[in-house]
């Protein structure tokens, strides 16, 4: 049996976590910043965690997507395609 493992998923891989450890990373920091801005979380965080739904998850991403600059997109792609970036 071939092995159909992609020969760039080495060099590929390093690209794609770069874009999305930036939006991890500011989703995590703006779902904080909700939690913390609620007026009653210190009453019930599990109760404002459990609050959080799909709507607001897509919105989030949304808002993280678009704050990834240009310049990491490109950084990101350098390795792949070097010629061109």
């Amino acid at each position: 049996m071939e092995n159909d493992a992609n020969p760039h998923s080495a060099l590929i891989q390093p690209m794609d976590q770069n874009v999305i450890q930036n939006i991890n990373l500011g989703y995590r920091k703006l779902l904080l910043t909700n939690i913390l801005n609620d007026p009653v979380h210190n009453e019930n965080l599990e109760k404002t965690l459990k609050n959080v739904n799909l709507k607001d998850v897509v919105f989030s991403l949304a808002i993280c997507w678009a704050s990834v600059s240009t310049l990491l997109i490109n950084k990101s792609w350098k390795d792949l395609l070097p010629n061109i970036i």
